[in-house]
């Protein structure tokens, strides 16, 4: 038997050890599925290669990987005699392994003389997680502690003799910022408490390495465009939470375009005279974000609505076009207030049916009770109306309301501006409001502007 064969047997004879003796004398269980685990793990340590484990809740997978680490780190072979990097998404497993699991594995290993040291560990952090020496010093001759509150000057006084800022509690965000290490970190400072847990770190100090999904992408980002890694060369990578792993290489390595960001650039290609790209941009991503349906469109959703005897009025249209043949939007159905809730209920539930069957739309229909009937209300809804399309023809009132006062009377209304007006919402504004006072000096207008999100 040669010696790659003794050394493999060695080590799975730790891990049967570990589960079947140690762990229970500390009144483990044993689980058969964790020691199965356990040696898929091992096998795949020692061949160099790639094991995903689908590890079900209550097996022990973190026991498992870590009996398996160690088994291996303690290996002839000097490539697996190197550190070995856990990756986990949450904070609160890192901690675990740091603070419970790798203690008690460590404890018993050198109490039945499998290891010969203990099992080290770090957590390793970005650079904003950690104190620069220079910019503390700074910061804290800066700083008016008189004025300061005095739980986060305490804080701040605190990382003196302290390096993860984590460890600080009652540390403002404005003062963290100011002292963390910096994205490009060139200080020359000699003493560099920062720099000399780097190097603490790559000298093969810690077996385990422990951080987050995050890091250890940015540790690839680096290796690839031939940067300094941020972890030493290590001899396994463990995925803890794998199943986040994806969620983090979209924050690393993705981008998220807005409706509003997509928008924007079309702008700015446009005053740049950019036309031809800003239009290419507006046909191919317009079906994607929606865009406004055709005023044919509105006109007949807007008269089959109307046609039914109960709506008074409509108000609020909100369709968007998806492609070529679908089309999904709202609108606000103006009913009278006294009007028997149920009955209403029933027609708008009709009005939706109606609009699909025969538009293809599909609309929500949202009922607004209306005043009818009352006189001074009536003449006052007359004014506005009349005053408002003498400024904007296409412009529609709604959610009209009249409040009586001693000195004045105030109409409080909403109005729907057409999609392709030029009036800034201030200017139509001040406008409405002035020409009302002229016709009556009594009233005050309380205007709330929408846009229309039709064309």
């Amino acid at each position: 038997m040669n010696t790659n064969d003794t050394n493999r047997q060695k080590a799975h004879a730790m891990i049967d050890h570990i589960f079947k003796d140690l762990l229970p004398a500390q009144g483990m269980a044993e689980r058969s599925e964790q020691i199965k685990l356990s040696h898929r793990m091992l096998d795949t340590m020692l061949n160099g290669g790639i094991a995903l484990c689908d590890a079900g809740t209550g097996i022990g997978k973190t026991y498992a990987y870590l009996a398996a680490a160690a088994a291996a780190n303690r290996s002839d072979t000097e490539a697996l005699r190197k550190p070995v990097i856990i990756s986990t998404s949450s904070i609160a497993l890192q901690n675990a392994v740091q603070t419970e699991y790798l203690p008690l594995l460590s404890c018993i290993l050198l109490a039945d003389g499998q290891i010969d040291r203990p099992l080290l560990s770090v957590i390793r952090k970005g650079k904003g997680h950690y104190v620069c020496d220079e910019r503390l010093q700074r910061r804290l001759r800066q700083v008016n502690f008189q004025k300061k509150d005095p739980a986060a000057a305490d804080a701040l006084r605190a990382l003196k003799g302290t390096l993860d800022m984590d460890n600080v509690p009652h540390l403002s965000g404005y003062d963290r910022e100011r002292v963390c290490v910096p994205q490009f970190c060139d200080c020359d400072h000699q003493d560099c408490r920062y720099k000399r847990f780097l190097k603490r770190c790559d000298a093969d100090r810690y077996v385990f390495q422990i951080c987050n999904h995050n890091l250890l992408l940015a540790d690839a980002i680096h290796r690839s465009q031939g940067k300094r890694p941020i972890f030493p060369e290590h001899s396994v990578i463990i995925v803890d939470e794998a199943h986040k792993l994806p969620e983090a290489a979209r924050e690393m390595f993705g981008m998220t375009l807005t409706a509003s960001d997509i928008q924007s650039m079309i702008n700015q290609l446009r005053a740049e005279r950019y036309l031809l790209a800003a239009d290419v941009l507006t046909d191919t991503m317009g079906p994607l974000l929606g865009e406004p349906p055709g005023k044919e469109t509105v006109d007949k959703l807007q008269k089959l609505v109307l046609s039914h005897d109960g709506i008074i009025g409509i108000h609020d249209i909100v369709l968007n076009s998806y492609g070529h043949s679908r089309v999904i939007g709202s609108l606000h159905a103006e009913v009278p207030a006294d009007a028997d809730l149920l009955t209403a209920h029933d027609m708008i539930d009709l009005i939706e049916r109606e609009v699909r069957e025969k538009l293809g739309i599909e609309l929500s229909i949202h009922m607004d009770p209306i005043m009818v009937d009352d006189e001074e209300t009536d003449r006052f809804r007359a004014l506005v109306t009349e005053t408002v399309k003498e400024i904007e023809s296409d412009a529609t009132i709604h959610d009209f309301r009249v409040v009586d006062g001693p000195t004045h009377t105030n109409l409080i209304f909403d109005v729907v501006l057409p999609y392709k007006s030029k009036l800034s919402e201030e200017q139509f504004r001040a406008e409405v409001e002035k020409r009302v006072r002229q016709r009556n000096g009594k009233c005050f207008c309380v205007i709330n502007i929408d846009r229309s999100y039709v064309l």
